[in-house]
C-alpha cells in the first residue's frame, strides 16, 4: 500500500510474522518480492475477467463492444470487492507504485496480460476490408491514453482509483470505443464529397 520505494524488508515480515531469512528464501530480494506480487496481483485480476466469460464448455470470447456494461460491472465489482488488488496493479502499470528500475519488467508483465486480454477479443464482427492486427493495435492505443488519463487525473491527489472515479473512466473509455466502432466520419457524407 506504501509503494516499492516506501516499504522496507523489515516492514513486510513484520506484517507478514515471517523472518526475513524466509523472505530472501522464496523471493531472493525485494525486488523479486514485488514483481511476484505485480503478477498475482494482475493474473488475479485478469483470470476473475476472463472466466466470467467461460461456460460449459469452456473459455469462449468476448465483444468489446457489446459487452461494455458486463465490463462495467465488473469494474463495479472489483471495486468494491478488490480495491486494494486494483489500486496495487494500476500503480504499478502506470509506473505511479514502480520504480524506475522495474519499469521495463512490470511493462513486460503488463503487456503479457494485455496480450492474453486481447487474444480473448471476439473478432467476428470486424469489417473484412481491415487488418485486425491493426484493430488490435488500436484497441491498445486507445487502453493505454485512458490509462494515462488516470494516472493524470483520477489517481491524482490520492495515488488510489477511488470508486467515484469509475463512471467517469469508463465513460470516457465508452466514448472512445464508439468512435472505434462507429469510426470517425460519416461514410455516405465522406464519399459524396470526394467523388468528383
Amino acid at each position: 500500500l506504501h509503494g516499492y520505494k516506501n516499504t522496507s524488508t523489515n516492514t513486510i515480515v513484520k506484517r507478514l510474522g515471517i523472518s526475513k531469512g524466509a523472505l530472501f528464501l522464496y523471493f531472493g530480494d525485494k525486488k523479486h518480492l514485488y514483481l511476484y506480487i505485480v503478477d498475482y496481483a494482475v493474473e488475479a485480476l485478469v483470470n476473475k475477467f476472463l472466466n466470467q466469460f467461460n461456460d460449459e464448455n469452456g473459455p469462449k470470447t468476448f465483444d468489446i463492444f457489446e459487452d461494455y456494461d458486463w465490463i462495467k460491472g465488473y469494474y463495479g465489482r472489483i471495486i468494491q470487492e478488490d480495491i486494494d488488488v486494483l489500486n496495487f496493479a494500476l500503480r504499478a502499470i502506470l509506473g505511479t507504485g514502480t520504480p524506475e528500475e522495474l519499469g521495463k519488467e512490470v511493462a513486460e508483465r503488463h503487456k503479457r496480460h494485455r496480450e492474453l486480454l486481447l487474444h480473448k477479443i471476439n473478432r467476428d464482427n470486424f469489417r473484412e476490408d481491415i487488418d485486425p492486427g491493426k484493430a488490435m493495435e488500436l484497441l491498445v492505443i486507445v487502453a493505454d491514453h485512458a490509462k494515462h488519463i488516470v494516472a493524470r487525473e483520477f489517481m491524482g491527489k490520492s495515488g488510489n482509483f477511488l470508486p467515484e472515479d469509475l463512471d467517469k473512466f469508463l465513460e470516457l473509455y465508452k466514448e472512445y470505443l464508439k468512435i472505434i466502432q462507429y469510426g470517425i466520419c460519416e461514410q455516405h457524407k465522406y464519399v459524396a464529397a470526394h467523388t468528383i
